[in-house]
């Protein structure tokens, strides 16, 4: 989010607790939409993709047009595979990446809100949370492929 949006003077106490990125800078806008359907805006303070447009944002992907109608959107916003909110005074918080969202029987799990609590636990040293396939759901283990 490096040039979509900064921590000003001003928003310091969010920045010490690392609630927060920042607000758009630049002329950037940031809006979160949702991860299931991009044309759908979320609500304030409701978790979805990350999407920019402004000035420092690209408008494709060279000499790759199938991935860049993929993420950049029409009127110029793109996804940024981020996954995130926005709270009630505009400052942007990022909660995790899209690609690492798992999807268990149309639930969203975010796996750092699930490392967020076992780490929590006196007997959790360190944590990594991913999704494995269920064949039972369908899936396939890594070794079938």
């Amino acid at each position: 989010m490096g040039t979509g949006t900064a921590i000003r003077p001003e928003d310091y106490e969010y920045a010490d607790e690392f609630r927060s990125v920042g607000m758009p800078i630049g002329f950037t806008e940031v809006k979160i939409v949702d991860t299931e359907d991009s044309a759908t805006e979320c609500n304030t303070g409701e978790i979805g993709e990350i999407a920019l447009r402004g000035p420092a944002v690209a408008s494709g992907y060279w000499g790759m047009e199938e991935e860049t109608r993929a993420v950049f959107l029409p009127e110029g916003w793109f996804l940024t595979g981020d996954i995130g909110y926005l709270s009630e005074d505009g400052m942007l918080a990022i909660t995790d990446r899209k690609k690492d969202m798992i999807v268990m029987s149309g639930w969203k799990i975010y796996p750092t809100e699930v490392e967020k609590v076992l780490i929590e636990h006196p007997s959790v040293e360190d944590v990594a949370v991913f999704g494995v396939p269920d064949i039972h759901r369908g899936g396939k283990f890594p070794m079938q492929q």
